[in-house]
């Protein structure tokens, strides 16, 4: 039995996750960096009242785009004749979202050391992030918690110093930003 609506609905899903893609490739924004929202504008306002009540739906939408929420709206502001719907993406920056998509960005890296290191998804590590730039480092100590759990580090420290003991390391750049980030087996 083949649920056609939900067909629709999927298919529909899959058109907003790619223009919100484009809309990010033309601001120059990467999926990892966090966004406020996007906001859909339907010409059918049943239609639209009706996808806002299918949460699921628009948890995907928010996921795949990592932005906060998903707004739907009726009205035919922006809407070309031919068009069902329009979105729009909010690319202002807060100082919160920055430091999100920097905690995206370091799970990012952490990750991809822990298979440069050929260690196993349920391996626990220790991890450390040494970087000269005090703002960067006072942003990766508010957000230790949430990495070291992503990254199922034991620790995470965060300092000036240049990681030692450590089985793996890498100098990458987070925000513009140099940065060594090494781990170890725990």
């Amino acid at each position: 039995l083949i649920d056609e609506t939900l067909m629709r609905d999927m298919d529909w899903i899959r058109d907003v996750v790619t223009r919100g893609l484009d809309l990010r490739a033309t601001a120059k924004l990467p999926v990892r960096q966090a966004l406020a929202s996007l906001t859909v504008r339907l010409r059918d306002a049943a239609e639209a009242e009706r996808l806002t009540n299918r949460a699921e739906l628009l948890t995907l939408i928010r996921d795949e785009l990592n932005v906060e929420k998903v707004v739907l709206e009726d009205g035919t502001d922006g809407l070309q004749e031919a068009d069902a719907w329009v979105a729009s993406l909010d690319t202002v920056i807060t100082p919160e979202l920055k430091r999100k998509g920097l905690g995206r960005e370091l799970v990012r890296h952490l990750k991809n050391l822990r298979k440069t290191a050929g260690l196993q998804p349920n391996d626990r590590i220790m991890a450390a992030i040494s970087t000269d730039d005090a703002t960067l480092r006072e942003t990766l100590e508010s957000m230790k918690g949430p990495v070291a759990n992503e990254v199922k580090a034991d620790t995470l420290e965060v300092g000036t110093k240049k990681p030692k003991g450590m089985e793996s390391t890498s100098n990458i750049e987070l925000g513009g930003i140099s940065v060594v980030v090494g781990l170890k087996r725990s």
